[in-house]
């Protein structure tokens, strides 16, 4: 392989993974539907929580408010993560390809990542980073 093709063959590998990530997002941002389903109960007055205290519908909107934005922006970042997968498959838009490559390891799959926010911020990447 010459360098370019092979250069083409990791692009296209990363846009899968890009795709395969944001399809990961997208579903681990949807376990906050429970807590909305609960938040909308709570205030509806549904049968079993309609005996509860005066403040269950103050946390039934809390809990609609905080979960409708964590699955928002969930959703946001996966739709995000899968643009840019597409764009390094058509290669071209590599600024938007780089902000979100440093927003998908530093702030939202460093906790799945077997390595540190410090090393993938910084750019120095060890075997045991990349496995």
């Amino acid at each position: 392989m010459t360098t370019s093709s092979q250069d083409l063959e990791h692009l296209k590998l990363l846009s899968i993974f890009h795709y395969v990530v944001a399809a990961l997002a997208a579903l681990f941002a949807c376990i906050p539907l429970l807590h909305l389903c609960l938040g909308i109960a709570m205030v509806t007055g549904w049968e079993p929580l309609a005996d509860a205290d005066p403040m269950a519908g103050f946390m039934g909107w809390f809990l609609i408010a905080f979960s409708s934005a964590f699955i928002l922006s969930g959703w946001a970042f996966a739709v995000c993560l899968f643009l840019s997968g597409r764009y390094l498959s058509q290669q071209r838009r590599y600024l938007f390809c780089l902000v979100m490559a440093g927003c998908a390891c530093s702030c939202h799959l460093a906790p799945f990542s077997g390595c540190s926010r410090s090393s993938c911020s910084s750019g120095i990447r060890s075997k045991s980073c990349l496995a």
